[in-house]
């Protein structure tokens, strides 16, 4: 199991997220499309890491920031990539 963290400066808010991934290659697209942006159009990338756990991640307490699978990410990364003009 892959974990990316992914941290935002998006104007003067800071946005930080978890992303699970099944393996590198899928971790390694996530980052990819974090270069260009975040869930918003205007987020820019500002710290990551990859992570890799030879089990299973599993959450235990997410107090102040998003946990997504590299799908539902990625779904919502391409919702902003075709909204963005």
């Amino acid at each position: 199991m892959w974990l990316v963290y992914l941290r935002f400066a998006d104007n003067d808010e800071v946005k930080t997220y978890h992303v699970t991934a099944g393996n590198k290659i899928e971790a390694e697209k996530i980052l990819a499309l974090a270069e260009k942006h975040g869930l918003n159009a205007t987020a820019k990338l500002v710290e990551y890491a990859i992570f890799y756990a030879h089990a299973t991640i599993k959450p235990k307490y997410v107090p102040n920031f998003h946990f997504y699978k590299d799908s539902e990410f990625t779904s919502r990364w391409e919702k902003v990539e075709q909204s963005s003009p």
